[in-house]
């Protein structure tokens, strides 16, 4: 391990970090008779990202209600692997039991130093490159994780399609990160293109579709020459964190409002509720804080030597629902009754899956648990249940 490394990022973790531990020592639940170990999980996030302080504070109200659950917290790079590797070596020196990493970057490195250390890791709004894929196979640690969204990214790209066509777009960009590395993207990319082919293949002259060379960005906001380039395209795609790398671009072309943004993501600020509201952002795919408690489960009950009866093998990934929304009705419904618009931390009637819920779907505190019951929320995160 990187010990010079390692000690310059203990400080900035110390400093960056909250630690939350609900009791001292070993603590003991009613419902069963499995005493609970401390287990203390390292996450690390893409700071900038607009869902940080909500997953923070959702694990914050976890560890008040989960006995023996602690949180260390440390930024994520979503393009250097040698950063998030001394980062998750640092969280390690820590004392942590678990990671939970919610980029991909460098994950084959981090849960091979995990292994060594008798560490496990999982994943949680990210699913791992393909490049790792051989790599995470052979390791016992890796616990596997939870996408951002459905399990394979075939869905949006459907989803995104048959948007644009029903809105009647015509003449389309679209922005990703490397299709090569991200294999989500990809994913939702070639059913995208497949669909709005599919169409074209039927569709009279007038109303074929027109797609733009693909654009890749290396996780920095598109050029505003892409905008000039392209004058004659109504809408845009994007795969990438269009929010923040391509509405802001849009608004200062003078675009936006001409050209339609169909993307991932939402940034919890007036100015993205606004273009929501307007239709300048058609339409906008994200997912909901709960899904992030998958993760926890499958460190915390590992830790403590329990495993469901009906668990599938290690290093399984699983998908849950999205939330689609476009336009005020849509994004007024979330405002009303979502956590990512609470008032308060401790306004926990917003959750979707309440700590004191998500406990009994511990192996460790509920005999009877089951991997069916912990997977079967995650299908209940869609916008409909929050009607």
């Amino acid at each position: 391990m990187k010990k010079k490394s390692i000690s310059v990022l203990l400080v900035m973790i110390m400093v960056l970090s909250s630690l939350f531990v609900a009791g001292c020592g070993s603590t003991k639940d009613t419902t069963t008779t499995v005493t609970s170990k401390n287990v203390k999980i390292g996450v690390m996030m893409y700071a900038t990202d607009g869902f940080f302080p909500s997953i923070k504070a959702y694990y914050e109200q976890l560890a008040k209600e989960i006995g023996g659950l602690e949180f260390v917290f440390a930024s994520a790079d979503s393009t250097n692997a040698a950063t998030n590797l001394t980062t998750c070596e640092a969280l390690i020196s820590q004392g942590c039991n678990g990671i939970i990493t919610t980029v991909s970057t460098g994950l084959a490195d981090m849960a091979q130093a995990c292994q060594e250390q008798n560490v496990y890791i999982t994943t949680a709004l990210s699913k791992p490159d393909a490049v790792d894929n051989d790599a995470l196979s052979k390791l016992t640690n890796f616990l596997g994780g939870v996408t951002d969204g459905p399990l394979t990214g075939d869905q949006r790209g459907i989803d995104a399609a048959k948007f644009i066509i029903a809105k009647g777009y015509k003449n389309i960009g679209t922005l990703s990160f490397p299709l090569t590395v991200m294999a989500s993207h990809k994913e939702s990319y070639d059913a995208f293109v497949k669909t709005i082919n599919d169409y074209n293949a039927t569709a009279t002259a007038a109303n074929k579709i027109t797609l733009a060379k693909n654009t890749e960005l290396y996780f920095k906001p598109v050029d505003a020459s892409y905008f000039a380039n392209n004058k004659d395209i109504d809408c845009v795609y994007s795969l990438a964190a269009g929010i923040n790398f391509a509405y802001p671009i849009m608004v200062q072309a003078g675009v936006n409002g001409k050209v339609k943004l169909v993307t991932t993501g939402i940034r919890f600020d007036a100015d993205c509720y606004k273009a929501i509201t307007s239709g300048d952002i058609a339409m906008t795919t994200f997912t909901s804080i709960e899904q992030t408690f998958y993760p926890v489960a499958l460190i915390f009950d590992a830790v403590n030597g329990q495993k469901y009866a009906d668990a599938p093998a290690n290093g399984t990934m699983v998908g849950c629902s999205s939330i689609d929304i476009s336009g005020a009705d849509q994004l007024a419904i979330l405002q009303e009754k979502s956590y990512y618009f609470r008032s308060s931390d401790d306004e926990i009637s917003r959750l979707l899956l309440k700590p004191a819920d998500a406990k009994m779907l511990l192996k460790t505190y509920n005999k009877d648990a089951t991997y069916t019951g912990l997977t079967a929320y995650l299908s209940k995160l869609g916008l409909d249940a929050f009607k």
